[in-house]
């Protein structure tokens, strides 16, 4: 019961993982690319008095999204990483009985 348990938390941890990486993913294309900073003139001429949208949302509020996406998607990645810390505390001993067997063969 308790590793069902454990599997069905590990598998909503790693869901939501990824459904986090998409906004943080796509707003950061979003703001590195589509929307950089220094606004849409010409050398920071007369484009900087309009503000450009992508989507309907500025650059400001992709910002935004990136920086709550990717927060919250850092605590979720420790409580995975919490999760999975004894198989990390333990890679070295599955790493060194694999390179044992390759030696042998």
């Amino acid at each position: 019961m308790v590793v069902m348990k454990k599997a069905r938390l590990n598998a909503i941890v790693d869901l939501l993982a990824l459904v986090l990486l998409v906004p943080t993913m796509l707003s950061g294309v979003v703001t590195l690319w589509i929307l950089p900073s220094g606004g849409i003139g010409y050398r920071g001429g007369a484009g900087l008095l309009q503000e450009a949208f992508f989507w309907g949302l500025s650059r400001q509020e992709w910002r935004e999204i990136h920086d709550v996406s990717g927060l919250v998607f850092f605590l979720v990645m420790a409580v995975h990483l919490v999760l999975h810390w004894r198989y990390f505390r333990n890679i070295h001993k599955l790493l060194q009985s694999r390179q044992e067997n390759q030696d042998e063969a």
